[in-house]
């Protein structure tokens, strides 16, 4: 019996390091209905474009590629998308405080204009966010096993599915797409996870100075995966900078699908309640998610002593958090259960918390 539980626990690790393509298998499944949200009701994409202005006729039109061929997201005239890449600044390791400066990071900007990716200057992307023009920023970080292609389809799924098919009641967006390095580097699923979760936790001091730049209205920040992970150890980063940081108040965050670095996840979990740069946290789960179960699994071996149970998921379900600010819900009745952005984005529940998270920090 201990031998079967073993092989089972092996073939559910090995699915934690698959490539990109265990993702890109089920890039274009979603329900037969696709609902988004427009104002206060669901309606499906046909309905929803007969409530679009005549300026959604100039939309820019950006085609990104899945593993079932090409799809076109149309992106709102009022709306901007920009890709930031900190794959150069990642260690890859924790503990990367001899970075003491914004001169150590060399982030590589691109602004998508007229259907392409054109190289920007990070100075436009700052001053666009500390103007006046009453768009409200969005940081998506993408999950394990991403090159920077996948990033740019995962990200502008992200906008699609979530803001660019509401076309009323919702601010105008800024949406940053943040691209990590992810890719796949160890053939073993286990280590390979751990190497990329320690990454993740990493980023969160490169990501910090970023969100320092865009000093002003705050950014909504939302993570899928080990983006997670990126979110909250960059929230934990600003939190120790405060002397440093012009911030004042708190930002809202949408956690989708958590992964978390097991060390992470024993040692900095239980305090998350005490960072006051957190104004809202959403968790967004499901409980048939067997590699979210997994990355938990592999917390919990690595952790065994730990007084408190090394799971984001537990810790929001438990009653133990200002519900104020902390809500899990768990959409595991609106999606299937794979690991999947394309799938988590199929949600109606996270497509109405966000735009209600939207709303909330435009306000």
């Amino acid at each position: 019996m201990l031998g079967s539980y073993a092989f089972s626990l092996i073939c559910s690790l090995a699915a934690v390091g698959l490539s990109v393509l265990s993702a890109a298998m089920v890039a274009g499944e979603e329900p037969s209905i696709n609902l988004v949200q427009t104002g206060c009701a669901l309606v499906s994409p046909d309905d929803a474009g007969k409530n679009c202005d005549d300026a959604c006729s100039m939309s820019q039109q950006v085609v990104i590629k899945t593993c079932l061929g090409e799809e076109t997201i149309s992106v709102l005239p009022r709306d901007e998308v920009w890709l930031v890449s900190v794959r150069q600044d990642c260690c890859g390791t924790k503990g990367c405080d001899d970075c003491q400066s914004t001169a150590r990071y060399d982030f590589e900007a691109q602004r998508l204009i007229k259907g392409q990716w054109v190289p920007a200057d990070l100075a436009g992307l700052v001053a666009n966010h500390q103007s006046s023009d009453g768009l409200q920023t969005v940081v998506m970080v993408h999950g394990n096993n991403t090159d920077r292609r996948w990033a740019i389809t995962r990200g502008m799924q992200f906008y699609d599915r979530l803001i660019g098919r509401v076309t009323a009641c919702r601010p105008s967006v800024r949406m940053v797409i943040l691209d990590w390095d992810s890719e796949q580097v160890c053939l073993r699923p286990l280590q390979d996870f751990k190497l990329k979760a320690a990454r993740a936790a990493a980023l969160g001091l490169p990501v910090a100075f970023l969100l320092e730049e865009l000093d002003g209205p705050r950014p909504l920040l939302a993570g899928y995966s080990l983006g997670v992970q990126v979110i909250l150890a960059t929230v934990d980063r600003l939190s120790e900078n405060a002397n440093r940081s012009c911030h004042c108040g708190g930002y809202r965050m949408a956690l989708i699908a958590p992964a978390l670095d097991p060390d992470y996840a024993c040692n900095d979990l239980a305090v998350i309640e005490q960072n006051s740069l957190i104004a809202e946290a959403e968790l967004f789960c499901n409980t048939g998610d067997r590699l979210v179960r997994v990355s938990e699994l592999i917390s919990r071996k690595q952790n065994v002593d730990a007084a408190v149970e090394p799971s984001i998921s537990r810790l929001f379900r438990s009653g133990s958090l200002d519900s104020t600010r902390f809500q899990r819900y768990d959409v595991a009745r609106e999606v299937r259960n794979r690991h999947s952005l394309i799938n988590y984005l199929a949600s109606p529940k996270l497509k109405c918390k966000m735009l209600d998270l939207l709303r909330a920090t435009a306000s």
